[in-house]
């Protein structure tokens, strides 16, 4: 009897490690299983890189870009929602910086010490420009719904460049004007425009009542991208002139002030003549009317 039993335990025990042998074994097989699909996988992902004619994607940068905005956004668009005297400084700011940017850039050229009227008519050409900009930005913060504009230049501003950096980065292709602007590629032209429209009809959908008063406001969507990329490769194309990279270091990973407005300053300056040219037309009518 105690033998059977024995034996019975013996039995049981070797049913019970087969079992977790087997167990095991699974365990093993699946891993195996999923490596190799893994692997497949990446094989087939490199694979279809490689066709595309994808090179990688420079993260470090990429990732010294987005901490930056993570920082700045915020105090944009604090500054820009609350408008007064924060809004002002801030605008005043950046104006002020770019514009020692500029002076900076031409003072170290080696033209401007060749020519003293060119430097002169430089000097000049950047305080318009930056000058432009200031009035700009304050013009439309302190319409009617001033918050809404500003927001939705803004937005169509930095979904393009973002865009069209990260689509650019990675499709690569066929460059847009090498002579001007090296690293910029049709790919990401195309890419910027296209979600830089989409950013700018989402903002006009969710304040429909605020751009109900704008007139061609679809055009608009579809151009102020398109201006925005203009905008960038004037920037570029002095830059060329100057015969620098970048025009500071003051913002890591994007470079000077003057890198991160050059597309907004086309936009918001376009934007204020448009509302300009609204006004006036609503003066001239009023004085009509009145005269009849």
């Amino acid at each position: 009897m105690v033998n059977r039993q024995s034996k019975e335990k013996e039995v049981h025990k070797h049913d019970h490690h087969s079992k977790q042998h087997c167990c095991l074994c699974m365990e093993l097989s699946y891993t195996t299983i999923i490596k190799g699909i893994m692997k497949k996988f990446k094989a087939l992902c490199l694979r279809i890189l490689q066709c595309h004619n994808i090179r990688y994607f420079n993260f470090s940068n990429f990732f010294i870009r987005l901490i930056s905005s993570i920082v700045l956004v915020p105090l944009v668009l604090y500054s820009t929602y609350y408008g007064g005297y924060i809004y002002f400084t801030i605008v005043l700011a950046v104006c002020i910086l770019g514009l020692i940017e500029w002076c900076l850039i031409v003072y170290r050229s080696g033209r401007s010490k060749k020519n003293q009227f060119w430097q002169l008519d430089t000097y000049a050409l950047g305080l318009v420009y930056l000058s432009l900009f200031f009035w700009a930005m304050i013009f439309l913060r302190i319409q009617d719904q001033g918050f809404v504009i500003v927001l939705w230049c803004l937005s169509i501003t930095w979904v393009t460049d973002i865009s069209a950096y990260v689509i650019g980065s990675f499709l690569k292709g066929p460059k847009l004007i090498p002579s001007i602007s090296p690293n910029k590629t049709w790919a990401g032209l195309i890419g910027g425009i296209l979600c830089g429209s989409i950013s700018s009809f989402a903002v006009i959908s969710i304040f429909e009542s605020v751009f109900s008063h704008v007139y061609y406001k679809e055009i608009l969507s579809i151009a102020l991208p398109i201006i925005g990329q203009i905008g960038d490769l004037v920037e570029s194309l002095f830059k060329r002139k100057f015969n620098i990279k970048q025009s500071g270091y003051l913002i890591p990973g994007h470079g000077g002030i003057l890198d991160r407005i050059d597309s907004l300053v086309f936009i918001i300056v376009t934007i204020s003549m448009c509302y300009l040219f609204k006004i006036i037309n609503w003066i001239c009518n009023k004085l009509i009317t009145s005269n009849l």
